[in-house]
């Protein structure tokens, strides 16, 4: 659970630019030129048009440096468009001019929340929900800071605000589950975390954050295949969040048990640096950093052995299998691959490996190439062995999945 609390929040892009609730301007409604400039930025905002409104309101700002309808936009887009730092300008500026909007508080914690500053995401949204305690928006991203910040009572209580504040929809459920993320994951805070997700795919069925957590879940739930294509139509409707691409490509990897086993070097040392970084945003679990740190201690001989017999091996299957486009080298491309059948594939990656171990029988003497092959396929049986137990014991321990999560194209279909 604390290995996921880093991404929890990063992408709860449901600021919406709030022209009805700006401070009124002398001569707003009299004057056309403001009134269109209006008018494009709702229509831009409603469209998700995020670059071309950072475009509309950057021009806008060079005929009028101090145009606040035009900080929002600017500050918005780029929130939207995953660049927290360069957003920051614009709501320091919105804030030294009007700090009694709640709507400015509530872009700034979104921007802190994007640099990993949960502590003062905290502080704007306790100060936006001053100003206003019944905005949706602030209450729905204090769940996910609270939850973030390993207060789940607090999360729960907003949720439940949420929940009275909205009723019966996608937003309300979504924050249940954001709150439930938080609590120890036993098989009935699972259950509860199902149940809050088919009620908001009812009223929000294409909604790239909800088919995010949902992928997110059917991978807690060892069920990856599921969870890639959940992911993947979430990918098609926030292609920069990069926090979800990054659990699409961990839900490729985990849907191949030998390369989920090759890769084991590289997925514990980052887990470990993850866990090392909530470290940083909740000093309160520095026992369990001790502990962890006592647990890779003693696994330290299996880790240096993995990454001399493992990782050499799972390098070769992600170049060869092409896992997916992300793990593409730069150099050499591996372009012409993608004309041959998986067959062929492993076919060339076994030659590779075959070419290797004799250049190496070459220069030093064969007992050691062959040694090392030896030990590599026995880490691979045992890593293989534990890792299948691991998997089925999660499943047993956890709730099974509706039918239609796991088979979502034939649910749409029908």
């Amino acid at each position: 659970m604390l290995f996921l609390a880093v991404k929890i929040g990063f992408s709860h892009g449901v600021a919406v630019i709030e022209m009805d609730s700006m401070p009124p301007q002398p001569g707003d409604d009299l004057n056309p030129e403001i009134d269109r400039f209006l008018r494009v930025v709702r229509h831009l905002a409603d469209a998700s048009q995020w670059e071309r409104l950072l475009e509309v309101a950057r021009r806008r700002m060079e005929q009028s440096p101090a145009d606040e309808v035009a900080h929002r936009a600017a500050a918005l887009a780029l929130i939207r468009l995953r660049r927290g730092s360069e957003a920051r300008i614009h709501v320091d500026c919105l804030l030294k001019e009007d700090p009694e909007h709640a709507f400015h508080h509530e872009l700034a914690a979104q921007v802190a929340m994007q640099c990993c500053d949960f502590r003062l995401a905290e502080e704007h949204l306790k100060t936006g929900l001053t100003l206003e305690p019944d905005k949706s928006a602030l209450h729905f991203l204090t769940v996910s800071v609270k939850s973030a910040l390993g207060d789940p009572a607090e999360a729960h209580r907003h949720a439940r605000r949420l929940q009275e504040l909205e009723g019966d929809n996608a937003q309300a459920w979504l924050s249940q589950d954001v709150a439930l993320e938080g609590n120890p994951q036993d098989a009935k805070s699972m259950a509860e975390r199902i149940q809050a997700l088919e009620k908001a795919l009812v009223h929000a069925p294409e909604r790239a954050f909800l088919l995010w957590r949902v992928g997110r879940l059917l991978l807690r739930l060892e069920q990856p295949a599921a969870a890639q294509q959940w992911l993947s139509r979430a990918m098609a409707g926030d292609p920069l969040n990069k926090h979800l691409a990054a659990d699409w490509r961990e839900a490729i990897e985990r849907s191949h048990l030998v390369y989920r086993c090759l890769s084991f070097p590289w997925r514990s040392w980052q887990r470990v640096r993850r866990f090392f970084l909530v470290l940083r945003v909740r000093p309160d679990i520095w026992p369990h950093a001790l502990v962890l740190s006592i647990c890779w201690g003693l696994l330290l001989p299996w880790w240096l052995l993995s990454w001399g017999c493992l990782a050499p091996l799972g390098g070769l299957v992600r170049y060869f299998m092409l896992l997916h486009p992300a793990f593409d080298f730069r150099w050499p491309s591996r372009h012409w691959l993608r004309s041959f059948s998986a067959g062929r594939r492993v076919g060339f990656m076994v030659t590779v490996l075959l070419l290797i171990l004799a250049a190496l029988c070459l220069v030093m003497p064969w007992e050691y190439p062959l040694g090392w092959a030896g030990v590599a396929a026995v880490q691979l049986y045992f890593q293989a062995y534990f890792k299948s137990a691991a998997i089925q014991a999660r499943q047993d321990m956890y709730p099974s999945p509706p039918s239609s999560w796991l088979n979502p194209g034939c649910s749409q279909s029908s």
